[in-house]
């Protein structure tokens, strides 16, 4: 008589493997919370965003005096940082920003990290840069939005007097050598910061440094 084949047993998951899911995330929260205090600490401390900061709050001031409502005060808000367009700090090299959507995008793709995870917040570099989690977002989000607006105003042709040097550089940004390493980050802290903003407040801060009309339905 044959034997009767014998039934293998059902793979049972090991109770080390959620434990190890578990440190991973641990882990991976540490070095997100280190290089974005890391980047907000550079950009308070560089000015690079903290500079209009002082105009932005009294514009509130008068805006709640006045009883706008809040869309409107944050509008007139992101019109003021905008005010000088390009004519402030840009530049191509955004190591920080960079840093930072690497480590996010090894949360969202090997860990399946859902957005509200992949940047924690510290309350106390908070409370020396920004009022609250948006602020700090939008000033995140500053320097890659001013890089983006330099690019396509030098594909418009509006910095003819730098000569070819500017075109050349905007080219190579967007090419395949560098995309991988310049253009591809600086969108992925973009679509981070979207992601815990919204489109409203987010496309209220892109209308506004492109200088374009508020867009009210």
């Amino acid at each position: 008589d044959l034997d009767a084949p014998s039934s293998s047993p059902a793979p049972s998951s090991s109770p080390s493997q959620p434990a190890s899911a578990q440190r991973q995330r641990e882990r991976y929260a540490r070095l997100a919370r280190a290089v974005g205090v890391a980047l907000v600490r550079w950009l308070h401390a560089s000015g690079a965003i903290g500079a209009s900061r002082g105009k932005e709050s009294s514009s509130r001031k008068e805006s709640s005096a006045r009883a706008e409502p809040p869309s409107l005060a944050s509008w007139r808000a992101m019109r003021l940082r905008a005010a000088k367009g390009v004519k402030t700090a840009v530049s191509y090299h955004l190591p920080m920003h960079r840093l930072l959507a690497t480590v996010a995008t090894h949360g969202a793709t090997v860990l399946d990290l859902p957005a509200g995870m992949l940047l924690p917040a510290d309350q106390g570099v908070l409370c020396d840069l920004a009022d609250d989690e948006a602020e700090l977002l939008e000033a995140i989000a500053e320097l890659p939005t001013r890089l983006q607006l330099a690019c396509a105003q030098k594909r418009a042709h509006l910095w003819v007097r730098n000569g070819y040097s500017a075109l050349k550089q905007a080219a190579l940004y967007r090419t395949s050598l560098f995309s991988d390493v310049g253009l591809a980050p600086d969108l992925g802290v973009l679509q981070l910061c979207l992601s815990r903003l919204g489109m409203g407040r987010f496309l209220r801060g892109l209308l506004a440094r492109w200088s374009l009309p508020d867009m009210r339905g």
